[in-house]
């Protein structure tokens, strides 16, 4: 674990969760940061990063980031942040990992997806699937924000984040 709190509160904890500029607690996000990570702990490549502050009326926004894949971006309106760190420790770390799930789900269609591309344009003789490639990919990114906004509009707390 390496934790910096110089006036940025930079805190990386195991290549799970990152707390860049941060301002909150930092004892209570150490914690946070351990239930998260106890929760995903199949994922070493995986960060969660969270930034902002949760006191004042900025929000906060969530990047998620995985080897070799696009990253996923959610901002926490404020007045759902401010709601959300009333809640336990454990009930942060459970939303959190949730969403996290999502996010991962949403990674899988896509490692799906490129695995299928590629296999078409081995089997293609003239090289030139372009088209249909980028056609494919319209409807596989449309359909996987689609399920995360239908997962993500179950949850209570989560209905209220915003996916970018």
């Amino acid at each position: 674990m390496k934790i910096d709190n110089h006036y940025g509160n930079y805190v990386v904890f195991s290549a799970k969760m990152s707390i860049k500029e941060f301002k909150g607690c930092p004892e209570r996000l150490k914690k946070i940061a351990q239930l998260f990570e106890s929760k995903t702990k199949n994922y070493p490549n995986d960060v969660l990063e969270l930034s902002g502050n949760p006191n004042q009326k900025t929000g906060l926004k969530l990047y998620h980031c995985t080897k070799g894949l696009d990253d996923h971006t959610c901002s926490i309106p404020d007045k759902q942040a401010t709601a959300l760190f009333k809640k336990s420790d454990n009930a942060i770390a459970d939303k959190f990992a949730k969403l996290f799930k999502i996010f991962k789900r949403q990674d899988k269609d896509y490692e799906i997806g490129n695995k299928f591309i590629n296999q078409l344009l081995r089997r293609d003789l003239y090289k030139d699937a372009s088209n249909f490639e980028m056609n494919f990919w319209d409807i596989l990114v449309n359909k996987g924000i689609k399920d995360m906004q239908i997962s993500m509009s179950r949850d209570p707390v989560l209905k209220n984040f915003i996916m970018q």
